[in-house]
């Protein structure tokens, strides 16, 4: 009886979609900023392809999402190394406006999760206050808001004739 074959891989069958020419190319396009469909289609493959190729290479997947970091990792080195090495003044004031605009951007969201955070409790108050006013069954304890002159008079008018009788 023959032994069968150990976990050898399979030669035969479909070829790779993505060759080692076609991987480097797509390192290029994101480590140049474009997204995953951008650089899918410069190398004429689907997103649904390149995630497909990354479930077989789990250490590609890896470096995929440091390829995605590099060119801010780059900018940020080039940035320090330019502030550093020749004391620029240009490049330190670009890096401190950039950190301020940073912290405004991190306090107008926080401004913005506090209003929301406050019209949502006006919310509910309302809520609560209105659910009260329909569980009171007493007709005294009633709030009429009139906004026109005539309405008044009107309601004056049918109060007084209600009590005359």
């Amino acid at each position: 009886m023959p032994k069968a074959k150990k976990n050898k891989k399979k030669e035969s069958g479909r070829p790779e979609a993505i060759t080692p020419e076609k991987l480097d190319h797509f390192k290029t396009f994101i480590i140049a900023g474009c997204t995953l469909k951008e650089a899918c289609e410069q190398i004429e493959i689907t997103p649904n392809t390149w995630r497909n190729y990354c479930k077989r290479h789990p250490d590609i997947l890896a470096k995929f999402h440091k390829w995605k970091n590099e060119l801010e990792a780059r900018a940020r080195l080039n940035i320090a190394m330019k502030i550093t090495n020749e004391k620029s003044v240009d490049a330190s004031m670009y890096l401190l406006d950039y950190k301020m605009k940073l912290k405004e951007k991190a306090a107008q969201a926080s401004l913005t999760r506090a209003k929301a955070k406050e019209t949502k409790m006006q919310a509910e108050l309302l809520e609560q206050q209105l659910k009260a006013i329909r569980e009171s069954n007493s007709p005294d304890d009633a709030v009429i808001v009139v906004d026109d002159i005539s309405k008044l008079k009107n309601l004056r008018d049918e109060n007084e004739s209600s009590s005359a009788k």
